[in-house]
Parts: structure tokens; sequence; C-alpha cells
């Protein structure tokens, strides 16, 4: 098993509030454009174009804005120019933290992260002090309950006869784990057997996770991660904590 984290990216719940919902949306919604901007509007050809849509259709961003955004992202509705960027930083207890934000202002979410980090025991380090501690990978999602008549032993043979380097159950789904430069080989290879594909996306991974015993020192890098979590302008967060 992978020792999946739930501290690797911001969990999109369902049943938040319309603020959270909406504040989601948008950061969705940006990724589409920029995936949009830099290898056109057409999924068929523009494969992160078709992980941000993935991405946004399981965050459930209804596809009006889905098809509004991939037309700001081709010219065809005005709109601020975005830009994706990437900062690092420690948490409290030596935490490794990567967050990946989308801005239309450097200069106002740089400030924004540096408060949030330091009101909570976090500080950004410089480019490449944490990000060799992580390595990129590819995440299948399958939803067992969709996939019948297969049962889960028969979706991860099949998976791994795809190219799945690791599969772990969580819940009703199945985390189909690939190298990132395998992964629409690997998605096609399962189509092709007819197991339908909730989602795919490529995320990062501490390569070593690190367990934190003390129950104050875990709270804080907590409630670092939920303020990370609310600024507009963030989009995902990647850690090195284990559950």
């Amino acid at each position: 098993m992978s020792g999946h984290s739930k501290w690797s990216t911001i969990k999109r719940k369902k049943g938040v509030k319309d603020i959270q919902r909406g504040r989601l949306f948008t950061k969705m919604a940006n990724l589409v454009a920029i995936a949009a901007r830099e290898g056109g509007g057409d999924s068929s050809l523009n494969f992160k174009l078709k992980l941000a849509i993935d991405k946004a259709k399981n965050s459930n961003v209804p596809a009006k804005n889905i098809e509004r955004a991939i037309k700001r992202g081709i010219g065809k509705l005005e709109g601020a120019r975005l830009e994706q960027v990437s900062y690092e930083a420690y948490g409290s207890s030596g935490a490794a933290l990567i967050i990946q934000a989308v801005t239309d202002n450097r200069n106002r979410t740089l400030p924004q992260l540096r408060k949030i980090l330091s009101d909570n025991g976090g500080r950004l380090v410089e480019k490449g002090s944490v990000a060799w501690m992580f390595k990129r990978r590819g995440v299948i999602n399958l939803l067992v309950t969709k996939n019948k008549p297969h049962v889960i032993d028969d979706l991860i043979l099949l998976a791994i006869d795809c190219g799945a380097q690791d599969v772990e159950q969580d819940g009703d789904s199945l985390l189909v784990y690939v190298k990132a430069g395998e992964l629409r080989m690997v998605e096609k290879c399962m189509e092709g057997k007819k197991i339908r594909v909730e989602f795919a996306e490529i995320d990062l991974r501490a390569k070593e996770l690190v367990k934190i015993e003390d129950k104050d020192s875990l709270q804080k890098i907590e409630r670092l991660v939920e303020e990370l979590g609310e600024c507009d302008d963030v989009v995902e967060i990647y850690s090195n904590i284990k559950d």
C-alpha cells in the first residue's frame, strides 16, 4: 500500500458551505482556463486540459462554468491573465509543504501566504529547498460501484495489467498510482478494458512521510493547512505528514 496521506491535497468535500463551494469552483475554473490557454480548448488534444476538467467535474463544478473557463483561456472571453505558481514552505515540527496557487497578481498572493505561514509557525523557503522531497505521480480514481460486475480484486488486477505501480482502497474508491508520464497510457488501457475512470490527475507524493506524535504540533499544522486552503489563490497543498 502506498500510505496515502490526507495531507497530500486539499480535500474537495461535498456539502460544504456556499461560500466555500463558490471559492472552490473559482479555483478549479482557473486551472481549466490556464490549461486551455497553454494547449488549446480541445480536451481530446490537450491532456492537461482534460485533467483540469476531470478535477473540476470531481469538485462538482457546473458544466457552464467549465465551458466559460475554457473560452476565457482561449481568449474568447475577457479576464485578468492568470499564472500558476508554486511555493515551498516549512510548517511547525519540520513539516514540508508545497503550495500551488493560481493568481493574477503575485504581489498579492505572496504576502498573503507569508502571513498565514507566520501566524501558524511556518515560513516560506527558497525554491528547491522542499521540492526534492516529493515526486510527481499520476493518480486514477475508480469507483467500485460504477464498475460492476467487476469486483475489487478484478479491478486491481486489471489496473496492474495496465501498468499501475500501486493500488489503494479508500472507501468505495480505488486509487491507482502510476508514473506521471504514463498516466494517459494507463487511463486509455483501462478504458479499453471497459473500466470507468472517475477522474485522473497528476499530484505530488512525499518520498518519505513523517509521523508527528505531538498533538499540539499536529493541531497547529492542521490549522495552517486549513487557513492556506481558505486563501482564494491556493489550489493545492502537499505535505510530507503521515496520518
